[in-house]
C-alpha cells in the first residue's frame, strides 16, 4: 500500500521531484557503507582522493574519439543525471541536465569543455532531477534540437514550464520521441529509441500518478559508434526492464550500461545485466552508491563506477576499445576519516529500517533520517526496505529477513503487532538518560496505546494534524476577512457562506475537506470509533450526531450543490488547488500546497475551527513513529538511532523544515517552517494546534468504522438519509465488516 500523506516528509521538495523509488528484497537493498568517509558518501572530494579533473575535462587529448561524460553535480540533495556525448566530428548530445539548482554547475562543465552549441538535447522524462537544469543550459547555450516525452504540459510544475519558456524564447525545435525513432549524431554515431512503447503516451501519464508511470515510460536510448554501443535507460523500473528484454532480447547488448534509476533497487534486475552483458556500468547519483549492486556486478566481471564516488566520469571509445577515466578513484583510494560526533573506533553496525508503506526510497530515507543519525553515529550504516510486492511483512517473516526499526503509523502498526514483530524500548528508556517528559504527552500516549501490557514499542518523531488552508485571493475578491486565531465553527460557517456564491458564471464554494476519514478519525472530541472491549463500532450515538451536524451544513448551504463526485477527496483538492474555486480546504498540515505543483495559488493557513466547549483544542494527532523490531539483533543501536531523531537539535531542524515536532515548548514551535521555501510568508504556526486532542483508542477495526461513517457523511450531505438513520446504518455496516475480519485477527 502507498504511504499516507505524511510520507511527504516535505522537508525536501526533492521528495516530490525525484519520483517514487521502490525496493524489493530479492534484488538487494540500498546501503550506505559507513566505512566510507563522509566525503565519499556525499560525493565530495578530499585531498586524500587522487583527482584527475584535468584529464577528465581534457578535450584536445580525446578529440579523435567518442567521449561520454557523466557530470558530477555537487549538492546536499540528489542532483540527478547530466550526460554529455561528443563525437569525433564535433557533434554534441546532452542527455538530461539535473535539478534546476544544478543547472549552473552543468553550464560550468559545458564551458570547461568549450561547448557553445548542443546539437541534440534529450530529456528522458520530465522529473525535476532530469529536466530542471535544462533551463540554465538552454538560456546560456545554443540548442539545435530538443527531444522529450509526449506528456501533457499542464501536469508539471514551474521547473518544467521554465524549460519550455526558455525553448520558446530561443526558438528551440521540440519533438517527441518513442520507440522506433532513429537519428544520426554526426557521421558515425547512430541513436535509436527503444522506449517508451509506441502510442502509449500521453495517455499513460495522468495527474493521478506522476511518478511510477513516468519512470516506467522513460526514454531508453541505444547509442552506437562503429563496433561499440552504449545503453541509456533513464529511470525505468524492473517491470519495464522485463518488457524490453522480452521485446528486444540480444539487441539490448551494449558495452556500457547506464544503471536504471540511478542504480536504485526499483530497477536493475539480474536479467537486465545478463541480457545487456555490459563491460562497464555507471550509476549516476551525486549522493549514494548502491554498494551491494556494485559488488555483485564486480564479482561478475563488470567495471562499476558511480558519480557519488568517482566524480565526473569520462568514457572514451575509438569504436573498438573503450576506456573509463574517473575524476577520482573512489573507495579504494579514500583514507580520510568520517565526520560526526560519534566515536570513530566504534564497531560498524548496519541497521535495517522498514517503511511500513510504499512510495519511498533509500534517498528519501537518508535525507529524512539517515543523515541525522549518521551525524551522531558515523559507524552506523543502513539497509532500507519498504512494504510492497516481494517485501511485505509476510515476505519478511517467510524469508527470515531481519528488521531493526519499523517506520509506521497506527494502521500499519496493527499489522506489525498481528505478526508479533513489535518490540519494547521501555528498559532502554530507563537505562539511558532519556527524558520522555520532553515530548508532547499526546505523542507518547499514542505510541503507548500500541504497546502490549504497558510496554513502549518505540518513539514518535512527527505529529500531523488537521488544519485549514485558504485562498487569499478569493477572500480578497469577495471582501471577506481572513480566518483569525481561535475562531469557532459558527464563525467558519458564516465565512464559508459569504464565499459560496456564483460570480461571472463561476461557482465558488466556501469550505471543503481533503479526506472525510481524517475528519472522523482525528475529531477534536476524541470520540472513539470502535469499542476496544467489545470490538463493536460506536458511531450511532448523540455525540457523533452532534459532530456531524456541525460540519455537514458547510456542504449543504445554497450554491454548494454537492454531488457524489464533488465530495471525492481528489475533487475537493482540485477545487482548491487547480480550479481555485474553493476558498478553504481542511487537510493534514503535511499536505500544504507546494509552489511547484500549484503555481499562482496565493494561500495561507489557519487553525482548525474550535468548538465552544473545546476552546484551544485542535484535532487529534496523526502520530508517525519508529518501532523497535522484536527480531532486531541490534536493539541498543536501534534505540540510539531512534533517540537521535528526537533530540532537540534534530527536532528543531525538522521543525524549521516544516515537519511538525513531537517535542514540547514554544521555542521549537516558533521556528516551524522557517527554512521551508513553500512556507515563507505564511502563518506556518497556525498549522500546529495550540493543544492536540487526546488520541482516541485505536483498534485493528478502525478502518472499517471510518469507511462506514465516511459513507454516512456523504449520504447525509446528499440528503439520501437523515443523520440518525445514516449513522445507525453505518454502525450496522461497520459491525458486519468487523465481524468478517475478526476471525482473522483473533489468535488461538
Amino acid at each position: 500500500m502507498r504511504g499516507p500523506a505524511w510520507l511527504g516528509l516535505a522537508l525536501v521538495s526533492v521528495v516530490i521531484a525525484l519520483g517514487v523509488w521502490y525496493l524489493t528484497v530479492s534484488s538487494g537493498s540500498w546501503i550506505v557503507d559507513s566505512s566510507l568517509p563522509s566525503d565519499v558518501r556525499s560525493g565530495r572530494q578530499t585531498a586524500a582522493s587522487p583527482v584527475n579533473t584535468d584529464d577528465v575535462f581534457d578535450v584536445k587529448k580525446y578529440k579523435d574519439q567518442l567521449t561520454i561524460r557523466y557530470l558530477y553535480m555537487d549538492g546536499k540533495v540528489h542532483s540527478g543525471d547530466a550526460i554529455v556525448i561528443q563525437t569525433p566530428d564535433g557533434k554534441t548530445m546532452m542527455i538530461d541536465a539535473g535539478l534546476p539548482e544544478a543547472g549552473g554547475q552543468v553550464v560550468q562543465h559545458l564551458n570547461r569543455l568549450g561547448i557553445g552549441k548542443i546539437d541534440v538535447a534529450v530529456n528522458t522524462h520530465p522529473h525535476i532531477d532530469h529536466i530542471g537544469g535544462f533551463e540554465s543550459v538552454i538560456s546560456s547555450k545554443q540548442v539545435a534540437q530538443f527531444y522529450m516525452l509526449n506528456t501533457k504540459n499542464s501536469l508539471w510544475g514551474a521547473y518544467y514550464q521554465n524549460v519550455l519558456k526558455e525553448m520558446n524564447q530561443k526558438n528551440v525545435p521540440l519533438s517527441f520521441l518513442e520507440e522506433g525513432a532513429l537519428f544520426a549524431l554526426g557521421s558515425d554515431v547512430m541513436v535509436e529509441i527503444l522506449s517508451p512503447e509506441k502510442g502509449v503516451l500521453p495517455a499513460a501519464i495522468t495527474g493521478r500518478d506522476l511518478q511510477v508511470p513516468v519512470n516506467m515510460n522513460s526514454m531508453v536510448l541505444k547509442v552506437t559508434y562503429k563496433a561499440q554501443s552504449f545503453l541509456f535507460t533513464g529511470d525505468i523500473y524492473k517491470d519495464r526492464e522485463v518488457e524490453l528484454i522480452a521485446k528486444y532480447g540480444s539487441k539490448l547488448h551494449a558495452d556500457l550500461l547506464h544503471a536504471p534509476h540511478h542504480g536504485m533497487t526499483t530497477s536493475n534486475t539480474p536479467q537486465l545485466f545478463r541480457t545487456v552483458a555490459p563491460k562497464v556500468v555507471i550509476m549516476s547519483s551525486n549522493l549514494f552508491s548502491n554498494i551491494r549492486l556494485a559488488n555483485d556486478l564486480k564479482q561478475q566481471g563488470m567495471q562499476v563506477y558511480s558519480t557519488a564516488e568517482n566524480g565526473t566520469i569520462l568514457i572514451t571509445s575509438n569504436g573498438k576499445d573503450m576506456q573509463v577515466i574517473p575524476e577520482k578513484s573512489g573507495r579504494s583510494a579514500q583514507t580520510a576519516s568520517a565526520s560526526g560526533t560519534g566515536n570513530q573506533s566504534d564497531p560498524k553496525v548496519n541497521l535495517t529500517f522498514y517503511y511500513a508503506y510504499s512510495g519511498s526510497s533509500f534517498e528519501i530515507f537518508m535525507e529524512s533520517y539517515g543523515k541525522f543519525i549518521q551525524k551522531k553515529y558515523p559507524n552506523f550504516s543502513f539497509t532500507f526496505i519498504q512494504n510492497e510486492k516481494g517485501s511485505t511483512l509476510d515476505d519478511l517473516v517467510k524469508t527470515g529477513t531481519g528488521v531493526d526499526v519499523f517506520i509506521t503509523s497506527h494502521p500499519a502498526m496493527m499489522q506489525i503487532k498481528e505478526r508479533q514483530l513489535a518490540g519494547d524500548i521501555s528498559g532502554m528508556v530507563s537505562s539511558h538518560p532519556f527524558d520522555l517528559e520532553r515530548f508532547e504527552p499526546v505523542a507518547i500516549n499514542a505510541v503507548k496505546q500500541m504497546g502490549e501490557g504497558g510496554k513502549l514499542p518505540g518513539l514518535p518523531f512527527r505529529l500531523n494534524a488537521l488544519t485549514i488552508f485558504y485562498n487569499k485571493d478569493l477572500f480578497d475578491k469577495f471582501g471577506v476577512p481572513y480566518p483569525k486565531e481561535g475562531w469557532v465553527w459558527e464563525e467558519a460557517y458564516d465565512t464559508a457562506r459569504r464565499l459560496t456564491k456564483e460570480d461571472n458564471g463561476i461557482q465558488y464554494r466556501g469550505l471543503g475537506g481533503r479526506t472525510t476519514g481524517n475528519l472522523m478519525q482525528l475529531n477534536p472530541y476524541s470520540y472513539p470509533l470502535v469499542d476496544t472491549a467489545t470490538h463493536k463500532a460506536v458511531i450511532a450515538d448523540v455525540n457523533w450526531k452532534r459532530y456531524l451536524d456541525t460540519i455537514i451544513p458547510f456542504y449543504r448551504m445554497p450554491g454548494y450543490d454537492p454531488t457524489a463526485d464533488l465530495l471525492e477527496s481528489a475533487a475537493q483538492t482540485g477545487l482548491f488547488q487547480k480550479q481555485k474555486t474553493l476558498a478553504m480546504l481542511i487537510a493534514m498540515n503535511s499536505d500544504y500546497p507546494r509552489a511547484a505543483n500549484v503555481p499562482g495559488l496565493q494561500w495561507d493557513a489557519a487553525q482548525l475551527p474550535e468548538f465552544p466547549d473545546r476552546k484551544g483544542i485542535g484535532s487529534q494527532p496523526d502520530v508517525v513513529y519508529f518501532v523497535l523490531s522484536a527480531t532486531s539483533k541490534h536493539k541498543e543501536e536501534a534505540f540510539l538511532a531512534m533517540a537521535q531523531m528526537t533530540t532537540d537539535e534534530v527536532q528543531t531542524q525538522l521543525a524549521r523544515n516544516g515537519i511538525a515536532p513531537v517535542l514540547k515548548g514554544a521555542a521549537i514551535r516558533d521556528v516551524f517552517g522557517q527554512d521551508n521555501a513553500d512556507l515563507k510568508g505564511k502563518d506556518a504556526k497556525a498549522m500546529l494546534p495550540v493543544r492536540y486532542a487526546e488520541p482516541a483508542p485505536y483498534t485493528p477495526y478502525n478502518p472499517k468504522a471510518v469507511s462506514a461513517i465516511s459513507s454516512a457523511f456523504n449520504s447525509i450531505v446528499l440528503q439520501q438519509k437523515d443523520t440518525e438513520t445514516a449513522l445507525k446504518d453505518a454502525e450496522a455496516k461497520a459491525n458486519r465488516d468487523i465481524a468478517a475480519q475478526l476471525p482473522a485477527q483473533t489468535k488461538p
